[in-house]
This record gives structure tokens, C-alpha cells and sequence, in this order.
């Protein structure tokens, strides 16, 4: 292990900062070839999420790991339901707005609370209310998971791992070729997605430090290039897949870089937006860029200028309101720190 592993590593968290920025530009992508270019690559992102997440589950030996994770998927699930009722209450207040109470009761019974959608989200990730929220039920079930796996003392490597992404890969691969139409949540899952990918990040941390003494700086230069070469000819050739191969090459090299300078940038502002604000803005951002989308309609703003400036605009007024909830965050815990004294 990386002596340093106990301290925290400012380095990954400005990967995290870069990485909710990303996660804001596929969903509010920016115009032409180049918004294709800048959304192919940011959806590894989401993977970098997972994969960060997973290097944090190991504690220093499994018991501790074992005590670890019953907290973290308390603290998942807590922020699932906030998040999931959040969107509920917004989306059922559009759907009012736009076509009033009759469109949210259809909504609620052909979305929300069908057997299909109910199975769908337990069993696949599948997020019925916004849309991008399946990455907490991916996460909060790939927490479940690992700890049935060590409570059993199952083993999955990282090679299973790498396994089932290239199965996903193959099989998204062959539904965008033939115009196949899979439903996304069939790939975009915990069993396909979330669960490898915290797989990945754990095995990271484990040999760490074989994989920093054996991996120079050049050579992962050269995989994180070479990765982002094969996302765009990836992208290009085959379609809008959720994850690449050139992804999981990129990402792999981001992340071990991350550990070999793990104190690159202390002050750096993108790692204070990954430590203090990434999870916000990644659950509210879907809010922010439906107001602008929805603004944009009202105020008949046909501009291509504005479609190069909306990703910004998103991005900027979702971080004002991270900030915001931060500080809210923060003033509760003093003052309920102060009533319990």
C-alpha cells in the first residue's frame, strides 16, 4: 500500500471536480462535432466515480473493511431517497405545470409506480423519475453486494471485471450497429456498470503498490493518450456507447497517476469542487439544466452563441447552488452540534 494512503489525496479529488464538470456536459452537451468529441470522452466520468469509490471502500484489512461499508450504504441510501424524492416532488410539479394534474397521475402509472418500473429499479439500476439518478442505485446496490461478497468470502478479480465491461461493451456494440433499440437500463446497471467498476477501483488499492513501482509516468501519459485516441475512434465507428474500451484505458491511467502525485494541486479549485461539491452538483444539475432548457423555450432564444453557452450556464448556477447547500449543510451540523452540548 501507498504510505501516504491514509492521507487525503487532493489529486483525485480535482479528477472528481473534472469529473462532475463532464457528467454536466453529457447531459448538456455542447453543439456540433466537438460537443460529440467532449460528451464521448466525459462519459467515463461516471466510471471514474465507481472506481474512485471503490478504491475508498478498503479500510486496512477486510474485517475493517466489513465495519466500513454498512455505514457507507446507510449514508448511499439516505442520499437515494433525498435525491429520488427531490426529483418526485420537481418532476411531478413540471409535468402539473405543462399539462396539468391528469398528465402527473398518467405519469405515476405508467412510470413511476408500475410493476415494471418497480423491478426495473430494483433489479437494474433503473431510474424512472430523471434519469441520471441510476448511478445511486448502482452504487447503493454495488455496496450491498461487495459486502455479501466478503461476508462470503467471495472473490471477484479484476480481470471478471474487465470481463464484464467487455461483455457490455459488446453487447451495447451490437444493439447500436443493427438499430436493435435494448433498453438502456440493460447495460446501464450495477451488474454491468457499477459493480466492475468498484471492483476495479478496490483492486486498485490493493496493489497499489506494485502498480506504482511497475507503471512510469511516460507509460501512463502514453495509456491516458491512447485511451482518448480510442474513445473518439470508438465513438465514431460504433456509436454513443455508455462506456468505451478507450475508457476504461484512460481512466485506469488517470487514476494511478492520481496516486503517484497525489498532492499535485492542494489549492486548486477543481479539487475543492470534487471534495466539497461533486456529489451535489451531480444529483442536481438534471434540475438547473431543465429550468435553462425550459427558460430557453419561453424567451424564444434560437441563438447558436446560447448553445455554446448553456453547458456553462448549467454548470455555473448548479455550482452556486452546491455551494449553497454546502454552507446549509455545514450551519446545520454546527447547530445541532450546539443543541446537543
Amino acid at each position: 500500500m501507498n504510505e501516504n494512503s491514509n492521507q487525503r489525496n487532493t489529486t483525485l479529488d480535482m479528477l472528481k471536480g473534472i469529473a462532475c464538470i463532464g457528467v454536466v456536459f453529457i447531459h448538456s452537451p455542447f453543439p456540433g462535432i466537438f460537443g460529440i468529441a467532449v460528451t464521448s470522452v466525459s462519459r467515463m466520468f461516471v466510471a471514474l466515480f465507481f472506481i474512485i469509490s471503490g478504491y475508498y471502500l478498503w479500510a486496512g484489512d477486510e474485517k475493517k473493511t466489513l465495519d466500513k461499508l454498512p455505514k457507507k450504504i446507510k449514508r448511499t441510501f439516505k442520499l437515494m431517497v433525498i435525491s429520488f424524492f427531490v426529483y418526485f416532488l420537481w418532476e411531478s410539479f413540471v409535468r402539473l405545470i405543462g399539462g396539468g394534474y391528469q398528465k402527473v397521475i398518467r405519469w405515476y402509472a405508467d412510470d413511476v409506480f408500475s410493476i415494471k418500473t418497480v423491478i426495473g429499479t430494483l433489479f437494474f439500476s433503473y431510474d424512472s423519475i430523471a434519469g441520471h439518478l441510476w448511478f445511486l442505485l448502482a452504487l447503493l446496490g454495488g455496496y450491498i453486494l461487495f459486502y455479501c461478497m466478503l461476508k462470503s468470502r467471495i472473490r471477484l478479480s479484476w480481470i471478471t471485471a474487465v470481463l464484464i465491461l467487455e461483455i457490455h461493451i459488446i453487447l451495447m456494440s451490437i444493439s447500436h450497429i443493427n438499430d436493435l433499440g435494448w433498453n438502456m437500463a440493460f447495460f446501464r446497471n450495477v451488474w454491468f456498470y457499477g459493480m466492475p467498476f468498484l471492483i476495479i477501483g478496490y483492486s486498485i488499492r490493493l496493489y497499489e503498490r506494485k502498480l506504482l513501482s511497475n507503471l512510469t509516468r511516460v507509460r501512463l501519459i502514453a495509456m491516458f493518450l491512447l485511451g482518448l485516441f480510442m474513445i473518439l475512434c470508438e465513438r465514431f465507428a460504433i456509436g454513443n456507447l455508455q462506456i468505451f474500451n478507450g475508457s476504461i484505458i484512460a481512466i485506469f491511467a488517470m487514476v494511478i497517476l492520481a496516486l503517484k502525485y497525489p498532492d499535485l494541486s492542494p489549492k486548486n479549485g477543481l479539487a475543492v469542487i470534487g471534495n466539497k461539491y461533486s456529489t451535489d452538483i451531480y444529483i442536481y444539475h438534471w434540475m438547473i439544466m431543465e429550468i435553462v432548457i425550459k427558460s430557453k423555450k419561453m424567451l424564444q432564444i434560437e441563438s447558436i452563441k446560447f448553445e455554446w453557452l448553456e453547458p456553462v450556464i448549467v454548470f455555473g448556477i448548479t455550482l452556486m447552488l452546491a455551494w449553497g447547500l454546502n454552507h446549509f449543510y455545514l450551519v446545520s451540523h454546527i447547530m445541532r452540534r450546539k443543541k446537543s452540548v
